[in-house]
């Protein structure tokens, strides 16, 4: 398998991968003037909203159609949702040498989404085209082994993606409310109740709050704290759930976010600090049972569409 994204060579790889993370990671500096935060926002929506994919990453399928991916430690954790198989599986790629290693799960995972929790596990759940089913686990990145964990209160939410905030695994469940799983106590709870499907997106600075993209409808901010969703963003112009995985959220300064989202055949990209969606040049398009992903460790953004045998690549 080619990979395109990082030179295969470790020392390469290392000084490369040091980089990026000094690149996404630069000395905090003090801010005087409201302009000067304002210029600094500036810079970098510029940055973000003009990007060229410059690299890719092989796929260990023919196709996808509504699987799912995320990216921590090096792997991309990716399933093809329908290989005729019962998808009972998903596959650890690589990134550096590009190979891949299929990890068998209890459950199919056909429309679920997998996200890590900041480095140890990788969790995933059930859902299938025939039954959205309560399966839930995780897997080690170091070792890759699975360990099955309590089910949820209630099957998936189609087309509905997952988040790890504070300790916690969070997902939308059938009957319309947030589950939280306590990941100390090993416990399922639920809280406030939703009206349509939507995208979850853990806050990088604030365990407080996770940021969810509606079905058609408002970006919102959910707070843990309250139990509450609070309004950022009225438009639901720049959604849509022909993508099944259409948004993700870039850390900006200061506790500034950006969040890109794909519908009607363009990207657009949300800033926390404006309020304001701007549009996007340079990313590819994510067609329904695609996904798209950021990666905190390198800074690169990583984008699959539907049909695509690759993972397309850019820096963020």
């Amino acid at each position: 398998m080619n990979v395109l994204c990082y030179q295969i060579d470790k020392k390469s790889f290392r000084t490369i991968s040091l980089e990026l993370a000094l690149r996404k990671k630069p000395a905090k500096r003090r801010l005087k003037k409201k302009e000067c935060f304002k210029n600094l926002m500036a810079q970098q929506l510029k940055k973000l909203c003009c990007i060229p994919v410059d690299g890719s990453v092989a796929a260990p399928y023919a196709q996808t159609h509504d699987g799912g991916a995320c990216v921590v430690g090096g792997y991309i954790f990716a399933h093809y949702g329908n290989d005729g198989s019962g998808g009972n599986r998903i596959y650890a790629i690589d990134i550096e040498s590009g190979a891949s290693t299929m990890v068998d799960l209890p459950f199919p995972t056909h429309g679920s989404y997998p996200c890590h929790d900041g480095g140890n596990y990788v969790y995933v759940f059930e859902d299938s085209d025939s039954a959205h089913g309560n399966g839930f686990g995780r897997i080690a990145i170091d070792g890759l082994t699975f360990e099955r964990l309590p089910d949820a209160p209630a099957q998936h939410l189609r087309y509905s993606s997952c988040c790890v905030q504070g300790r916690s695994f969070w997902k939308l469940t059938s009957d319309y409310r947030v589950a939280q799983f306590d990941i100390d106590a090993g416990t399922w709870s639920t809280k406030a109740s939703v009206s349509n499907p939507g995208i979850l997106m853990a806050d990088p600075y604030n365990e407080d709050i996770i940021w969810v993209q509606f079905q058609g409808q408002d970006l919102s901010r959910f707070s843990i704290s309250e139990n509450t969703f609070t309004t950022a963003s009225t438009t639901g112009t720049y959604f849509n759930l022909g993508a099944n995985y259409p948004c993700f959220l870039v850390p900006g300064e200061d506790g500034n976010v950006f969040i890109a989202s794909f519908a009607s055949s363009a990207w657009n990209v949300f800033d926390s600090s404006t309020s304001t969606w701007h549009a996007v040049s340079g990313y590819p398009g994510v067609v329904e049972g695609g996904q798209c992903m950021y990666d905190s460790e390198s800074g690169r953004m990583y984008f699959q569409s539907s049909g695509g045998i690759t993972f397309n690549c850019a820096e963020g």
